[in-house]
């Protein structure tokens, strides 16, 4: 995995185990982390939530056993960008690894937001404010809200999210998508602000239009 990724033109530092790498985490603040699930001192998933509640900015890319779904759940709702089950070829992990990279490159703002409803999703502080809940997002979780959210009423198939959140190296896979807004709809609360459409895609409901203004008395 090294080699490959130097090979890639990126800069790695390796952790034997969860301690260090928590501790390399905070010295060299890395753009992403490939996480073990089993680990030394510290589980993978311990310090993914760990470091989402610390809202580190950075990719995590998380390396399950083959047919372990449990665990890839749990990555999933503690904040894991992606995951890769093992064993794996290594192309695929440096395209996963490209992917990630090149989602986290189109969101960083300085100050941006954007308002449904009563939802907002703030692209800077990568999290989204519900009334008034703070809900803290991947950055996965940011880019496919952020799709949904820019056209609320209108369904986005799997197939264009894939291209536009995903990448090329997910082409085909809807459930990946399916799984995400699964998640997504649970951290929010917002099985009526999320919703699908078989055979159509996924939207973001719309607010209710409020009518018009009450005539002001004389």
């Amino acid at each position: 995995m090294r080699l490959a990724l130097e090979d890639a033109g990126y800069e790695i530092y390796d952790a034997a185990d969860g301690a260090v790498a928590d501790r390399l985490v905070h010295e060299r603040s890395p753009h992403l982390v490939i996480l073990d699930v089993v680990m030394p001192y510290i589980s993978g998933l311990e310090l993914l939530r760990r470091w989402r509640g610390q809202r580190l900015a950075m990719g995590v890319i998380v390396l399950t056993g083959y047919g372990d779904d449990d665990s890839v759940a749990d990555a999933l709702e503690a904040g894991a960008d992606d995951h890769i089950a093992k064993p794996f070829q290594i192309r695929e992990l440096v395209e996963r690894v490209n992917a990630v990279l090149r989602r986290m490159r189109r969101f960083e703002p300085a100050d941006t937001e954007m308002v449904v409803g009563d939802v907002r999703l703030d692209l800077a502080g990568q999290r989204v404010v519900v009334g008034e809940r703070v809900v803290p997002l991947s950055k996965t979780e940011v880019a496919l809200l952020r799709e949904l959210m820019a056209a609320p009423g209108v369904a986005v198939s799997s197939e264009e999210l894939l291209a536009r959140v995903w990448g090329p190296a997910y082409r085909g896979d809807a459930e990946i998508v399916r799984t995400n807004v699964y998640r997504l709809r649970r951290k929010l609360n917002g099985a009526s602000f999320l919703l699908s459409r078989p055979g159509v895609g996924y939207l973001v409901a719309s607010p209710p239009d409020p009518g018009p203004a009450p005539e002001q008395m004389s």
